[in-house]
């Protein structure tokens, strides 16, 4: 299932230029195919296209403020967007369960936390599940350990779902659909494959691709930027 428009306050964008990049209707990707597998592009998924411009030109565009949330950890600590006031963050949609997209996404969230390491950009991840009632904080400690995630910089957040789909499609304009059904074809759940950078206010600043190594490097590169 794929979600073809996106609601930003209160308009629906079908494309639309911002500040220089262009909005393909919803971050969407999915659970129900791998974006990786795809090779196609952003635009074509129906996802924002992101860090188009070169590391050196001009000021990242303000896309959207965040809305505030409150979740907890892979360590059953609360966290809220304040948690997040003064760090540059990226953050992602997943859930342990999920058959497709999801572990290509956490390996590439791997990958940056290591290119952030190497580089010394001190970067923040953020994976949002959105199946909160299987991944309780022990399943999410657990998957982070088997991705080799350092949890002193990347956090696995759990909660409520409406919270969760209120943050994912609300917040960050970020495609959700579906409820977990473990006898649904990829479970049931669709949701946005993009990585979502955000500065130390709360606002984002761009959308990359997990299935681009480029994207990935602009990311990093655009978090060094506003670090």
């Amino acid at each position: 299932m794929a979600l073809s428009s996106l609601a930003w306050g209160g308009l629906t964008l079908g494309r639309l230029a911002l500040g220089g990049l262009a909005l393909g209707g919803l971050a969407s990707g999915g659970c129900d195919r791998s974006d990786a597998a795809s090779g196609s592009s952003p635009g074509a998924q129906g996802g924002p296209v992101a860090g188009t411009k070169s590391p050196t030109e001009g000021a990242l565009p303000e896309l959207s403020r965040l809305q505030p949330f409150s979740l907890k950890n892979q360590a059953d600590e609360p966290v809220t967007l304040e948690t997040y006031r003064g760090k540059v963050w990226a953050a992602a949609f997943m859930f342990t369960r999920c058959p497709t997209v999801c572990p290509e996404i956490t390996r590439r969230m791997k990958r940056v936390q290591d290119g952030a390491k190497e580089r010394g950009v001190q970067l923040h991840l953020v994976s949002f599940s959105v199946d909160p009632e299987h991944d309780t904080p022990a399943v999410l400690t657990k998957y982070a350990e088997e991705y080799g995630a350092d949890l002193a910089s990347w956090a696995f957040l759990t909660g409520e779902y409406e919270t969760i789909a209120r943050t994912a499609e609300e917040g960050f304009k970020v495609g959700l659909s579906g409820r977990p059904d473990p006898n649904a074809e990829h479970m049931g759940i669709t949701h946005g494959s993009h990585l979502v950078l955000v500065d130390r206010e709360g606002v984002i600043r761009g959308y990359y691709s997990t299935s681009e190594d480029a994207a990935l490097e602009r990311l990093l590169a655009d978090a060094a930027r506003l670090l």
